[in-house]
C-alpha cells in the first residue's frame, strides 16, 4: 500500500517482451533508449539535453518560456511536406516559406500574400521595393510598367523601353552630365549628333561633324545659314 524499493549495488535488470507502466516515471539518472521511444502524452526533460537522437517525429515544439536554439554542426533542414514553412509569432502567423514548383516564395502577412518570388537566381517583387542603401544589378532589372520614387542617383550602362516612350518629366531642371565630355543623340542605335563640351563652350554636331560652336554669346556656324522666313534682325 506504500511504497516499494528495490535495491541492488549495481543493476536492476526487467526482461520481457513488453513493459507497461501506468502512472507517472520519475528518472533522477541517465535514460537511454537503444531501440524506439514513442510517447502518447506530454514528456518533459527539464532542463536536461537529449543527446544522439536518430529521429524524433513531434507535432509540436514547446518552450519554457526561454528562447529555443537550433544548433548544427552541419546544415538546418526543414523539410514540409505540405509545402509551407509558417512563421508565427505569439501563435499568429506573420509569414511564410512556401515551395512554387521547386521554387522559393517568400510571403508576408496574417495571412500570407506572396512578397518575393525566388526562380534561380533571379528575384520578383510582387509590390513596392524601397532600398534605403544602394542597389547594385548586374544583370537585367526589369521594374515592367512600375514607378521608381524616391531615388537619390542610379548608376547605370544602358536604360533600354519596352518599345514605348521614355518620358524625363522634373518639377526642377534636367541634368545631363557626362564625364566624357559629349552626350550622344541616337536613332536605333545610330548616332545623328552630339552635344559636345570644348573648354566649356557648347558644340553642336550633326552626325560627326562640327555645325554650331558657342562661346558665351557668340555663335559660330561652321557651314551655311539657310534662312526661311523672309527678314534677318541684327540687334
Amino acid at each position: 500500500d506504500g511504497q516499494l524499493d528495490l535495491v541492488a549495488d549495481t543493476e536492476i535488470q526487467i526482461a520481457a517482451t513488453t513493459i507497461d507502466i501506468n502512472g507517472n516515471v520519475d528518472i533522477s539518472g541517465s535514460l537511454t533508449f537503444g531501440g524506439a521511444a514513442s510517447f502518447a502524452s506530454n514528456v518533459s526533460f527539464g532542463d536536461n539535453n537529449i543527446t544522439n537522437v536518430g529521429s524524433i517525429a513531434l507535432d509540436t515544439i514547446t518552450a519554457d518560456g526561454t528562447d529555443v536554439t537550433v544548433d548544427s554542426g552541419g546544415d538546418i533542414i526543414l523539410d514540409a511536406d505540405g509545402a509551407d514553412i509558417t512563421l508565427k509569432d505569439g501563435g499568429t502567423t506573420f509569414g511564410s516559406l512556401t515551395n512554387s514548383s521547386g521554387e522559393l516564395v517568400i510571403k508576408s502577412g496574417s495571412t500570407p500574400t506572396a512578397a518575393i518570388t525566388l526562380s534561380g537566381a533571379n528575384i520578383t517583387a510582387e509590390g513596392n521595393l524601397t532600398v534605403d542603401g544602394n542597389l547594385d544589378v548586374t544583370g537585367t532589372f526589369d521594374m515592367s510598367d512600375a514607378n521608381i520614387t524616391n531615388i537619390g542617383s542610379i548608376a547605370l550602362d544602358t536604360i533600354t523601353n519596352d518599345g514605348t516612350n521614355i518620358t524625363l518629366d522634373s518639377s526642377g531642371d534636367i541634368v545631363l552630365d557626362a564625364d566624357g565630355g559629349d552626350v550622344f543623340f541616337k536613332d536605333a542605335g545610330t548616332t545623328f549628333g552630339s552635344a559636345t563640351n570644348t573648354s566649356g563652350n557648347l558644340i553642336i554636331k550633326s552626325g560627326t561633324t562640327t555645325a554650331l560652336t558657342f562661346s558665351g554669346a557668340n555663335v559660330t556656324i561652321a557651314g551655311d545659314l539657310t534662312v526661311s522666313g523672309d527678314d534677318i534682325t541684327m540687334g
